[in-house]
This record gives C-alpha cells, sequence and structure tokens, in this order.
C-alpha cells in the first residue's frame, strides 16, 4: 500500500496489536532448553547448538547489549535477555534489517552510525507499550532527523500544506471509492458520510484524531508509533507535491548543508523503515551520532 493512502487506509487496529508485542513463538522451546542455565553465554552457545538461533549469534558484533561500537558487549547481560532474543528470531533480523535501512537512507541528512555498526539493543524495558519505547533522558533524533517534520508542521508551512491537501481532496471526490473498507475507519466514514453538508477531514485532522485514540487506549508507544507512520506519511506527500530541503533548516548542527534546496523526490523516504519496524514487535529506543539502540520488551 502506498504511503499516501495513510491514514484513511492504514490498519489502525492492526499496528496497535503490534507495538511492543513480539511474536516470540519459540518463547516455550527456548525456555526449556535453557532451564537451570544461569550464565548469559552458555545459555546462548546452548541454544545455537540446538539450532535455535543462528551460530553466528554467539561471537557476532552485528548487535551490542553495552559498550560502544568499537567494543561492544556482545553477549546479553542476562539469560532473561538471552531468551527474548531467541524467542522471535525472524523478528529480532527484521527490525535490524530495518535500522540498518533507516541508517542507509537518513545518512545523507546528518551525521550518524555507518549502516554496518553494532544495533544496540535495550532489553530491560518494563511495559514500553503503556510507557512508551522512547528514551525520556533527551531527544530521540539528532536534530537532523526531526528539523524537515517540525518546519512542515509549524504556522504557515501547516497552512500551506493543509490548503494544499484540501485541494486534492476536492479533486478526488470525483473518483470513485474503493470497496474494501473495515474497522476504526468503517465509522469515521460513516460519521463524514456525503449525506451531510460538512465534508470528511483531511489527512492531517485524522492523524490527530489516530493520535488522540492512541491517547485513549492507554498507550504511549502507540502513540509514538502513529507519530513514526505519520512522518513516513509526511515525507512523501512533501516530496510529492514538490518540496525541496528548506534552506532555513540546514546548518552544521542539524540537516547537512549540503542538501539545501534538493528536492524531496530526489530523497529515500527514512521514516519509512522506522514506520515499518513497529510491525515487528519492537521500536527504536534512541538514535545518535554513534548508535542506535532498539527496544526488546521484557517478557512475562
Amino acid at each position: 500500500m502506498s504511503l499516501l493512502a495513510w491514514p484513511q487506509e492504514l490498519d489502525v487496529e492492526s499496528l496497535f496489536a503490534r507495538v511492543c508485542q513480539p511474536k516470540r513463538e519459540q518463547l516455550d522451546a527456548v525456555s526449556s532448553a535453557v532451564e537451570g542455565v544461569e550464565d548469559p553465554r552458555e545459555a546462548l552457545e546452548r541454544l545455537a547448538a540446538r539450532s535455535m538461533v543462528p551460530m553466528e549469534w554467539v561471537e557476532s558484533r552485528a548487535r551490542a547489549f553495552g559498550g560502544d561500537a568499537r567494543s561492544p558487549q556482545v553477549v546479553p547481560k542476562t539469560v532473561a535477555g538471552v531468551v527474548a532474543l531467541a524467542a522471535d528470531v525472524p523478528g529480532v533480523l527484521a527490525s535490524e534489517a530495518l535500522a540498518r535501512e533507516f541508517l542507509v537512507r537518513a545518512r545523507a541528512w546528518c551525521e550518524l552510525p555507518t549502516p554496518e555498526a553494532p544495533i544496540f539493543w535495550k532489553l530491560d524495558a518494563e511495559r514500553p507499550r503503556w510507557l512508551g519505547a522512547r528514551t525520556t533522558k533527551g531527544p530521540a533524533f539528532p536534530p537532523g532527523i526531526s528539523a524537515l517534520f517540525e518546519h512542515a508542521l509549524s504556522g504557515a508551512q501547516l497552512a500551506l500544506l493543509r490548503e494544499e491537501l484540501a485541494d486534492r481532496s476536492v479533486e478526488s471526490e470525483r473518483e470513485p471509492e474503493p470497496e474494501r473498507r473495515g474497522g476504526f475507519w468503517d465509522g469515521v466514514r460513516r460519521i463524514f458520510s456525503r449525506s451531510f453538508p460538512t465534508p470528511p477531514p483531511g489527512p492531517i485532522p485524522l492523524w490527530n484524531q489516530l493520535s488522540s485514540l492512541a491517547v485513549s487506549r492507554g498507550g504511549r508507544a502507540l502513540e509514538e508509533a502513529i507519530e513514526d507512520h505519520r512522518n513516513a506519511w509526511l515525507f512523501a506527500t512533501l516530496a510529492r507535491t514538490g518540496r525541496a530541503v528548506p534552506e532555513s533548516i540546514v546548518g552544521s548542527t542539524r540537516v547537512r548543508s549540503a542538501l539545501a534546496a534538493t528536492p524531496l523526490r530526489a530523497l529515500d523516504n527514512y521514516f519509512e523503515p522506522l514506520a515499518a519496524l513497529w510491525w515487528t514487535g519492537y521500536a527504536v529506543h534512541s538514535v545518535t551520532a554513534e548508535r542506535v539502540e532498539l527496544v526488546c520488551p521484557a517478557f512475562e
């Protein structure tokens, strides 16, 4: 599905069901395999010997659980941490691949780790679905990552974007609506049906509605997931409308100067992999110039 079809065609309920909830289909088997083991390395080696995790996980520098990029701690600090990852090998690998794809796309904007750098994991996250996956110790992203969206959603720029989207909405009224409907948006469409004189709300009010829905469900991470999906949609929308990188957001501590006035169509949508990452059950905890850290929810 095209990002431009969001938020109307975003399967919100399915997204909420995946946020910070890994599948962990091997949890029982993995737990049984390491029963009685107290040393994390021994647990990892036992699981590798039984082909329950890839053998390269034992010494791999692709992921880290402490230290720094040059000297990473390559084994989780606890057996519980080993189990949390080993219970969902496909999800862990998929989330790491998406994090690296984000780095590939976003490094043009500001200083970030290379895609080959270790992906750090936060394994002790308690209730991140409710308390939030993102760090509370500072900004979750460098200024160069958030500058475009802050600019587009501020003051006159937001008003201009609303006008352009409203014009497109009027034109699309002449197009037949797709037959497929379902879930939350059925209710929205019924409320704003054509039998009423008030037209349906545009995409930006709908994103605001989804944020309010996330808040009402009591999950901070649900709100963070909606924000990442909105940013992915916003990048695609700005590119479609012919926008370029604003000169006002470039500078030594923000977006690289070389990108000034570059058409967004010529650049990769770096929030698209971050939005996709939520569907794996994991999420970004923080991004800095030195590291990317993902959240692995603790299992109960």
